[in-house]
């Protein structure tokens, strides 16, 4: 059975094209166009899912290869890739503004629905059990450390206290994160 999973071009020229493109240099570029991940324009309308995982574990095992643990290694690079893109202004300064007056929740409530719509086949689930917890389900674990190393950093970056995330698959192919914040 074919997989039809993609990632669109959103996800790739935000991701690989912008916010880590500094990080790559031309041995690793020639990679992801090897794995079928180019980083030059034109961009595909769309990359399979298969395609995207495997860019992000190349770059991620090639920035982090101190890290032991390949999970570690991906959250570490979802971190960097909010640390990048605040840092270099591709999240300006207004916007950081208003997302630490809208808070921890209205703020991954936002990046849940535009994390859905750059794929066409994750499904999202947020909760909020309490006021400093939030409970998000989704229907691919392999992509588990990279969002929740994404999600420390953006909860860190709109001014919660102490964000931790806790990644648990549940089952065939779903995850949960668990996020608190003081």
């Amino acid at each position: 059975m074919t997989d039809t999973r993609q990632f669109s071009e959103k996800w790739v020229k935000g991701v690989f094209g912008k916010a880590l493109a500094p990080h790559l240099d031309e041995g690793l570029k020639a990679k992801l166009k090897a794995i079928g991940i180019d980083v030059a324009p034109p961009y595909a309308p769309s990359y399979a899912r298969q395609a995207w995982l495997d860019g992000l574990a190349l770059v991620a095992n090639e920035r982090f290869a101190d890290e032991p643990d390949a999970g570690a290694r991906l959250r570490r690079l979802g971190g960097q890739l909010v640390k990048v893109l605040a840092d270099s202004g591709k999240i300006n300064g207004a916007a950081l503004t208003m997302a630490k007056l809208f808070g921890a929740k209205r703020v991954l409530k936002e990046l849940v629905s535009q994390a859905a719509a750059g794929t066409n086949y994750l499904q999202f689930n947020l909760q909020f059990p309490s006021s400093r917890e939030a409970s998000l389900r989704f229907n691919d674990a392999a992509v588990a450390d990279f969002l929740g190393g994404a999600l420390q950093a953006v909860l860190s970056a709109v001014g919660a206290k102490n964000p931790q995330v806790v990644a648990q698959v549940v089952g065939d192919d779903r995850a949960v994160l668990t996020l608190t914040w003081a």
